[in-house]
């Protein structure tokens, strides 16, 4: 199973790839994360020890660029899952305003919030990072490439590659991590996953940029796991899909709710 292994994830990559949905379902994951922690300082609390503070987890929307799929739309959902959600136009869904609000620099300097930053599609939408390069670096966050090799554009190492450059400059960040999130929506299949993850295997071994972990539908976990177990013992050189980023879906169209 995958755990952030960073207080603040930054999710960026190709238009399209999936950044919105994995960066919702990694906000729940912390979420879990942080509240089985805190039931462990809750105890702690009680028996006196005041300095057992309480942590807050957002989800942020920098999503300048693309009017649909963002995960400022699911903002009642997740706060209701006390994730707290701040955007670039939080009265205004719809409207994309160059506004950025100030609460964006405390998820950087307060070290009891957690945060997934999602980042716009592209070298344009991961533009908007560049004004916080200075504090993701001093905060430690971890930038992870998140690839769809169902995607055009990001079917091949070499593409997938000159995205990432592009991306890494226009946001003046680096790029800690790759996650493989290939998918054809509701029709995917695990030989989808399986032949993502060889692209961004090959991807990882010609960048030095490791793999942190693959997006599997829960529906389609133990097909995966099975398919993992059968690598492991038959001495395979297929790629085994692990860590696993078990995820929902979340961002739907209007007339598949």
């Amino acid at each position: 199973m995958f755990y952030p292994n960073s207080r603040i994830v930054v999710i960026v990559g190709h238009y399209g790839s999936g950044k919105s949905e994995l960066a919702i379902n990694l906000a729940l994951l912390q979420s879990a994360i942080m509240n089985q922690q805190q039931s462990v300082q809750d105890k702690v609390r009680a028996e006196g020890d005041i300095s057992a503070a309480r942590k807050s987890i957002y989800i942020v929307d920098l999503d300048i660029v693309n009017p649909y799929f963002r995960s400022r739309e699911k903002a009642d959902f997740l706060m209701s899952q006390n994730i707290g959600v701040i955007s670039s136009a939080e009265d205004f869904p719809a409207v994309d305003l160059p506004y950025m609000p100030g609460e964006i620099a405390k998820v950087f300097k307060d070290e009891e919030t957690m945060a997934v930053i999602d980042a716009g599609g592209d070298p344009a939408g991961a533009r908007v990072l560049a004004r916080y390069a200075k504090d993701i670096k001093d905060s430690g966050a971890q930038v992870y490439m998140v690839i769809n090799g169902n995607r055009p554009l990001t079917k091949e190492p070499g593409e997938i590659i000159k995205y990432m450059n592009d991306i890494s400059g226009a946001a003046n960040v680096r790029i800690n991590g790759i996650i493989n999130n290939t998918h054809l929506l509701g029709k995917t299949e695990p030989e989808d996953i399986y032949r993502g993850a060889l692209v961004a295997k090959e991807v990882s071994e010609l960048t030095g940029v490791p793999m942190v972990g693959h997006a599997v539908e829960k529906s389609l976990i133990p097909q995966v796991e099975f398919r993992n177990a059968g690598i492991k013992t038959g001495g395979s050189d297929e790629v085994v899909i692990e860590p696993i980023i078990p995820i929902d879906i979340y961002l739907k169209k209007p007339w598949e709710d």
